[in-house]
This record gives C-alpha cells, sequence and structure tokens, in this order.
C-alpha cells in the first residue's frame, strides 16, 4: 500500500549462469511479461539479467518481440567478471549490498 513502492515499481534480478537456453520457454514468459505489465498493482521498473549464455545476447530480439515496449527498454544484460556485473549492476542503481551472494554481493542488509 505504499504509494512510493507503487511509483518507483520493482526490479527482477536474475542469474543466468550455468542456464541453457533450452530452459527459455516463450509462452510462459509471454504470459508472465503480459502478467507483470497489465496485471500486478505495482510498476515493471526494470529486469537485470546477469551472466546470460552467450547466445542470449543474439536471441534477445526474439525475446525482445513479446514484451511490451516499456519492457524491451527495460531489459538489460550484465556479463563478465563478477566485479564487473557489480559495476553495471551499481550503474543502473542497484547497490552492491541488495545483491545476493551468488552474484557477488557487497556488504549486506538494507542501505
Amino acid at each position: 500500500q505504499n504509494p512510493t513502492v507503487r511509483k518507483k515499481g520493482y526490479l527482477v534480478l536474475t542469474n543466468s549462469q550455468g542456464k541453457k537456453l533450452n530452459a527459455f520457454d516463450p509462452k510462459f514468459t509471454s504470459q508472465a511479461a503480459a502478467f507483470c505489465d497489465r496485471g500486478f498493482p505495482i510498476r515493471w521498473n526494470c529486469v537485470h539479467v546477469c551472466q546470460a549464455n552467450a547466445v542470449f545476447p543474439l536471441l534477445s530480439n526474439a525475446i525482445k518481440a513479446i514484451l511490451s515496449k516499456m519492457q524491451r527498454q527495460t531489459l538489460l544484460l550484465h556479463n563478465g567478471s563478477e566485479e564487473r556485473v557489480l559495476e553495471t549492476l551499481e550503474e543502473h542503481g542497484v547497490p552492491g549490498h541488495c545483491v545476493p551472494t551468488d552474484l557477488g554481493e557487497r556488504g549486506s542488509g538494507a542501505p
């Protein structure tokens, strides 16, 4: 019920390291994206895909085709070393202490 949360929205942070492309289900992704865009009472802010499979950037256009315009603009890929992923997340407003340990958390607790 917090109006600030509703206005700022939520973000999704995924760790795709070690995931295979056959784990991607376009039908589920399409349905989940539609629900998050139209049926969820809190605004979708951004999706950060960390350590995506090397082929994922090539498929991102196909994935973006099933997303709304706003969702396409807020799907961000973060690849590279653990340190580089943390740096790029911080560049997009995700502080290191909010990142789960399997992505290389820096510190702990809320700001």
